[in-house]
């Protein structure tokens, strides 16, 4: 199961939230998951999660995650209002 959660808090800041119960994000890919290509799963690159976060930065956004073997992880993406170029 994945659950998306939009939420505008403030007029101009938005946050989109994934989750998903699968079983975590392994320990040790935690400190590294949205730096560099990691495969995680057979037949994976890892570029998914490392093209998420460049395209979220690009926009002037954050990525971030929470992860529990038991629970899933949630991915948080936030991002503010821009001013469209004339």
């Amino acid at each position: 199961n994945v659950r998306v959660v939009v939420e505008s808090e403030k007029y101009n800041e938005h946050t989109i939230r994934i989750t998903d119960n699968g079983n975590g994000v392994p320990e040790e890919y935690r400190d590294r998951i949205l730096k560099e290509n990691v495969p995680s799963r057979t037949g994976g690159t890892g570029f998914g999660l490392l093209y998420c976060r460049n395209l979220v930065e690009e926009t002037g956004g954050t990525i971030a995650f929470e992860s529990h073997p038991l629970f899933g992880t949630t991915f948080v993406l936030e991002f503010e209002d821009q001013e469209l170029p004339n």
